[in-house]
């Protein structure tokens, strides 16, 4: 029985003398890292810098190439991988700098410096986003307005359109949402911002389409009004006056003009009409964009808008039926903006 109480004594001792060895080692390698970080600290410290200031710091973060940077702005701090090493030495021993420093310090080398220079990573990877972004943006509307170009005699309205040229590139319009939405750090659009998204674009392409009709209008030379060869003269038949000149059916008197334009106000009958009932067609009780429904009542009511700008020029208001077509565009969308108002 004593023989048994003495080494089961004997045992315990051994394993304690285990226990509080391996503490005491455990806590002297915590004490030797602790000794060794501010070396390391430095050193990293300054080939963080070092690499920040490099010329193809920029072009190395986009190329996602960090490790020949690196080693470029080593040779910068020769003197803080020194005291690194030579810390090391005297803290772990003599010749484990050298292998501290080929080993360990360089695998996590280049996490340390991402680490310090995640703000500057980031911005510049923000930049590319953004830029690719706009670039996708620019590669879409580009399709768009050609596509569109493509349709603009047609007799269809604006938004129809528009909604081809989306059709058409559907695919450039996707990449450039995607893109954009990344350069904002949203992740991947949802259905309901997508659809936002290209009711935004569908604003934009109907209003691009309807100012580059405007445009054709305004360029396309003007027919000029068909003359009747004067008939020959009677002798002895008494000369009669020729009947006087009659306003067009629906243009303005002088005191609308005087008083309307170019301000925004109602303007010829039925142009008023034309943009009031394009107005109650195109919205119909619902929610619609203003700028959509003003730029599709326009696109309805062309004919009158032109019928205007004759007036115009008939009445020796503007000298030419360019001038004139501008005109009745001014009054048009000043009508139809007053529509929207009240």
């Amino acid at each position: 029985m004593l023989r048994a109480i003495r080494v089961f004594l004997g045992l315990f001792c051994g394993v304690s003398t285990v226990v509080f060895a391996g503490a005491a080692d455990a806590q002297g390698d915590a004490d030797r890292r602790r000794q060794v970080l501010p070396f390391v600290r430095d050193a990293t410290d300054c080939i963080s810098r070092a690499a920040r200031e490099d010329r193809e710091f920029t072009r190395a973060v986009l190329a996602g190439n960090l490790p020949p940077l690196l080693a470029r702005a080593k040779s910068r701090c020769i003197d803080q991988l020194a005291a690194m090493s030579i810390a090391h030495d005297r803290i772990y021993g003599p010749g484990s700098g050298g292998a501290f420093m080929r080993g360990p310090y360089e695998a996590d080398l280049e996490r340390a410096v991402r680490t310090r220079l995640k703000a500057e990573i980031d911005q510049i990877s923000s930049q590319l986003q953004q830029a690719q972004g706009e670039r996708a943006r620019d590669e879409f509307f580009d399709c768009a307005f050609a596509a569109a170009e493509r349709m603009l005699r047609s007799n269809e309205p604006a938004e129809s359109i528009a909604r081809g040229a989306m059709s058409v590139c559907h695919a450039k319009l996707g990449a450039a949402i995607e893109a954009l939405s990344g350069a904002l750090g949203g992740g991947r659009v949802s259905a309901e911002d997508e659809r936002y998204l290209e009711e935004r674009v569908r604003d934009r392409l109907i209003a691009a389409i309807i100012a580059r009709r405007s445009d054709l209008a305004a360029s396309a030379p003007a027919t000029a009004p068909a003359t009747r060869a004067p008939a020959p003269a009677v002798p002895g038949a008494p000369r009669q006056a020729a009947p006087p000149a009659t306003r067009p059916d629906g243009a303005l008197s002088q005191e609308e003009l005087t008083a309307r334009y170019p301000n925004s106000g109602p303007a010829l009958p039925p142009l008023q009409q034309c943009l009031a009932g394009a107005m109650r067609a195109g919205m119909d009780g619902r929610m619609v964009p203003r700028d959509t429904a003003l730029a599709a009542s326009l696109d309805a009511c062309r004919p009158e808008i032109e019928a205007l700008g004759r007036s115009l020029v008939w009445d020796g208001l503007e000298p030419s039926l360019d001038k004139g077509r501008q005109a009745a565009f001014v009054i048009a969308k000043g009508h139809a903006e007053a529509l929207l108002d009240n």
